[in-house]
């Protein structure tokens, strides 16, 4: 669902979201592998829009400083905003410990959807 070359993430977020909805629509709303699901797409839908955010945003340095700083579209009217390579990391390792959680706890879903 996350990539880092991410052609069509926000649509296969959004068939991940309506088979989610699908697939749990009978199961109780406490029910612990509905939670931690409904939390992953939570987090899925945070980290691939602030990642969207990044890449789409006006990147250039800042006249006053030299600070690398990135501004949302459209140019003219945007305000810039530094950005340190902590916040670029700390995107790729969101993204890389959700991919982490997902893929761990897979197993224990299908055994709990599929037992």
């Amino acid at each position: 669902m996350i990539y880092h070359a991410p052609k069509g993430e926000f649509a296969r977020l959004a068939i991940s979201k309506d088979l989610f909805e699908y697939m749990f629509k009978a199961v109780q709303t406490d029910n612990p592998t509905k939670i931690r699901v409904a939390g992953w797409l939570q987090r899925a839908e945070k980290v691939i829009g602030k990642r969207h955010e990044l890449i789409h945003s006006n990147w250039g340095l800042d006249g006053a400083n030299l600070a690398v700083a990135r501004s949302e579209p459209p140019l003219v009217d945007a305000f810039k905003k530094a950005v340190s390579i902590d916040e670029l990391e700390r995107v790729i390792q969101n993204c890389r410990e959700l991919i982490t959680e997902i893929s761990d706890g897979l197993a224990g879903v299908h055994k709990e959807m599929y037992s």
